[in-house]
């Protein structure tokens, strides 16, 4: 059996300052996974296509709440159709209640706008708004997972499967680091427009603040987006971008063991590819490799379950941990998305992954009274008709005392009012 001795830190910086040195020297970082496993990274310029760093790009695997991204594509999709606007209503049926956490768990009846229920969808990551959402465009789960599924081959995801809207686990759910590169450059490049859904700090509902798990917003200089996910089956995914000069890079990390393992090797993925430059990158023969052209194998086999490891606490292999470089590190303990706050330090290493940063997030003055950082989403109150017995006939509720939010509506957000909708 291999046993891995855990780096000083010493070392972790001195791997990090070899990768960054490879990277910038243009020496070809595209690994093939070992034994058919492999923990899949992915680095790629936004715009070109072109592949900066790939691991495993073909390994299968479940995507977890990454499944997102493609619900809220295929909703942009409607949206650009004009079969919804983002002024629709989103309506939480029983089936939506009934969805396993993470959620938001607003009674049955409730009403939102679509435009709050995404904001909600990227940064809360809520499975009952997954649904509800889904069941608002094509009338029910199953037939929006279709739509997903038709939108998955249109794009080119051709080793994605979806069964469902949210990313619980499913067997028969599954990815690759390639196809949720392919996804993330068309969310881009076909939607630019709703790029404020992706780089949200923090909402706040109610008297709730909600902050991103995707913990490089505002740490990591440059990121803007996109979604993190994480099952036990799959580990903690991330699909993270970044912005420097006009140039946009885009990092996908699979299978995770910790939140902060995660984050720490997406962002010296992205620091790397920013330091080397457009075209520092390639295979030995010298031609560029694009998302496109990465070699596929013949057989990819069926996802990788990594439950034993994540949260059965059994050592994970070496190239499951390496994710294609020597600099990753695996926190001890049961991981919880909440360790994604851990900061990221590797001073010394000519790189500053993550700024300093409280622990658990932004502070609560600067979420409180910053514009840019914390988006209201007014605290929706139930169909009047539904409230008193979800499950039961309609019974008229008493009048709904009205809600404030913690802080009065800003221009730049234009809240839309809650509405009771009494006549259904």
């Amino acid at each position: 059996m291999i046993t891995r001795r855990r780096p000083s830190p010493p070392e972790r910086r001195g791997r990090w300052r070899a990768l960054l040195l490879a990277f910038a020297a243009g020496w070809s970082v595209l690994f093939a996974p070992s034994e058919g496993e492999a923990g899949p990274a992915l680095v790629f310029d936004a715009r070109s296509g072109e592949v900066l760093h790939a691991y495993g790009a073909y390994t299968p695997w479940h995507p977890a709440s990454l499944t997102k991204l493609l619900t809220a594509y295929v909703v942009f999709d409607a949206v650009r159709s004009g079969r919804v606007s983002l002024d629709s209503p989103v309506r939480i049926s029983e089936y939506a209640l009934s969805q396993p956490p993470s959620k938001m768990g607003f009674a049955v009846g409730t009403e939102i706008s679509l435009e709050y229920a995404l904001r909600i969808l990227m940064v809360k990551s809520a499975n009952d708004i997954a649904v509800a959402v889904g069941e608002a465009i094509s009338g029910s789960e199953q037939a929006f997972v279709a739509e997903m599924n038709a939108t998955a081959r249109r794009l080119g995801m051709i080793d994605s499967h979806f069964v469902n809207p949210h990313g619980l686990h499913d067997p028969a759910q599954r990815t690759t680091a390639r196809d949720m590169g392919i996804l993330a450059r068309a969310l881009i490049r076909d939607f630019p427009q709703y790029q404020r859904f992706f780089d949200i700090e923090s909402i706040r509902v109610g008297q709730a603040v909600m902050t991103n798990h995707n913990k490089l917003i505002g740490r990591f200089q440059g990121a803007d987006g996109m979604k993190t996910g994480y099952i036990c089956a799959s580990g903690f995914n991330i699909v993270a971008t970044a912005t420097r000069g006009g140039r946009r890079l885009v990092a996908v990390v699979l299978g995770g063991m910790t939140a902060a393992q995660r984050n720490e090797v997406t962002a010296g993925l992205l620091e790397a590819g920013f330091a080397a430059g457009t075209g520092s990158f390639g295979l030995l023969s010298g031609n560029r490799t694009t998302l496109d052209s990465l070699h596929r194998p013949v057989n990819v086999g069926a996802p990788i379950d990594v439950s034993p490891y994540v949260c059965q606490k059994k050592k994970a292999p070496p190239e499951i941990l390496s994710f294609g470089t020597e600099a990753t590190t695996v926190a001890a303990g049961r991981p919880s998305e909440a360790d994604g706050a851990r900061i990221i330090d590797n001073a010394g290493a000519g790189v500053l992954a993550l700024a300093s940063a409280p622990v658990m997030g932004l502070p609560a003055a600067r979420v409180a009274t910053d514009p840019l950082v914390a988006f209201d989403v007014p605290l929706p109150r139930p169909n009047p008709f539904r409230q008193a017995s979800p499950t039961g006939p309609a019974v008229p509720a008493p009048p709904a005392t009205p809600v404030s939010t913690m802080a009065k509506p800003r221009p730049m957000v234009n809240p839309f009012e809650p509405r009771p909708n009494p006549l259904r």
